[in-house]
């Protein structure tokens, strides 16, 4: 998807993506999910996986998985151009979409200007950094994040598809959509 780009079309595209992010207040929020990625030192294949919970219950709903072929260098700043590609092929096995999807990301600006917040949700652990993304504002995002914490330090829905991701790449789950029929209650 991005492999023929360079860093210099890299660049400009996320300037040009940047300028179409609108924080808007979201109307309600129900379902929720995350997203990771997990590869093997030196190679191509990329495994992703999200997973979509209730929201505020943290019950497990479904998830999905796949694996995506890249060829783009790991530079920093420019990790989304390696990993999205990945997350997209497992957002399109996805019907019934998330009001709010998050996974970790860099916080980045030098104008100045408010990205995030700093939140640190376990004593002696290091902080968990929150931005806004499109069609949601810093508030929500806090918000959603602060509401998604248990026993670890980062929020549940990421740290479940962290899980589920390097199980996948591991060979003890499958590529696909999987509908959980017992929901698992987080909290």
């Amino acid at each position: 998807m991005y492999d023929h780009y360079n860093f210099d079309d890299a660049t400009a595209y996320q300037i040009e993506l940047a300028k179409r992010l609108k924080f808007e207040p979201l109307k309600k929020i129900s379902i929720i999910a995350g997203a990771d990625i997990s590869f093997n030192k030196n190679s191509t294949t990329m495994y992703a996986g999200i997973v979509i919970l209730t929201y505020p219950g943290m019950v497990l709903k479904s998830f999905a998985l796949a694996t995506y072929e890249t060829s783009f260098p790991y530079k920093a700043g420019f990790l989304g151009f390696k990993e999205v590609p990945a997350l997209l092929k497992v957002w399109e096995l996805i019907a019934d979409k998330p009001d709010v999807v998050y996974s970790a990301t860099e916080i980045k600006n030098n104008a100045g200007e408010m990205l995030g917040f700093a939140l640190r949700t376990k004593i002696n652990c290091a902080p968990v950094y929150i931005s806004a993304g499109h069609l949601i504002t810093q508030e929500e995002s806090l918000e959603v994040i602060k509401k998604s914490i248990a026993n670890y330090r980062i929020p549940e829905p990421t740290r479940m598809a962290h899980n589920l991701v390097n199980d996948f790449r591991t060979g003890k789950l499958k590529a696909g959509f999987h509908e959980v029929l017992a929901p698992l209650t987080l909290f």
